[in-house]
């Protein structure tokens, strides 16, 4: 399910937006939640991780859309966002924020499609699963490698940290580097594999997860790291 955010203090436009949402992810195979808010700071006041795209008019009477939106960012590295405007001068602006684009009113929906077109393939490539089979005490798990957050070596076994739980298995890095073919997992040091999706920050060397663990980043690594994050944010890998 795609949980998008519509922040606009005009109904007419909201529902015509909708609308234009709801076709073109359906015509793409992608189920919908849209949320429709009249004010930004309603939106940041109730705002909670989880929102996968947000489209923010940035002429509301009271708001101002880049700063609300500059908040936003920085609680969530991951939702893409995309601002609708009157004014052409307003689109620059964005790329302070990573914006994926921008609408100018009205909004055509040929226009609107092409121009969603990345959004699309962004939504797709977050969706698609993985799994990676764990050989425990217990037996055997399927793990899709989206719960996955991160994996660390501990002596001769990896131990899996994933949103369902924990799980050691005897095998090593590089094996499990081989198995799995996601993007989504990458090296942040010589013991540590991390899911990008989990990423909530760095700060130095410090790698920061969304349930406030902190991982060591090496210094021959953070260049790479930074590179597949910043793909990730943009390109949905």
């Amino acid at each position: 399910m795609i949980n998008i955010s519509i922040v606009e203090d005009n109904m007419r436009d909201a529902l015509l937006l909708s609308g234009f949402l709801e076709r073109l992810l359906g015509d793409n195979g992608l189920k919908s939640k849209i949320t429709i808010n009249s004010g930004e700071k309603d939106f940041f006041s109730e705002y909670k991780e989880g929102c996968d795209v947000v489209f923010f008019d940035i002429e509301l009477k009271d708001d101002n859309g880049f700063e609300i939106s500059k908040s936003i960012r920085e609680i969530d590295k991951n939702i893409i966002i995309v601002f609708v405007t009157n004014l052409t001068q307003y689109a620059l602006k964005g790329y302070e924020v990573s914006a994926l684009d921008f609408l100018v009113k009205p909004i055509d929906y040929d226009v609107f499609a092409l121009k969603m077109r990345r959004m699309v393939e962004i939504l797709k490539a977050r969706q698609v699963n993985e799994y990676v089979s764990i050989k425990t005490s217990g037996g055997l798990i399927n793990c899709p490698v989206n719960s996955i957050r991160y994996v660390e070596v501990v002596g001769h076994m990896l131990k899996f940290h994933t949103v369902d739980g924990d799980y050691e298995t005897y095998l090593s890095l590089k094996s499990l580097e081989k198995q799995i073919q996601s993007s989504l997992i990458v090296k942040s040091n010589s013991g540590f594999l991390v899911n990008l999706k989990y990423i909530r920050g760095i700060k130095g060397f410090d790698l920061i997860l969304d349930n406030g663990e902190v991982l060591l980043i090496s210094r021959t690594r953070k260049t790479p790291l930074l590179k597949a994050m910043n793909k990730y944010m943009t390109a949905g890998n």
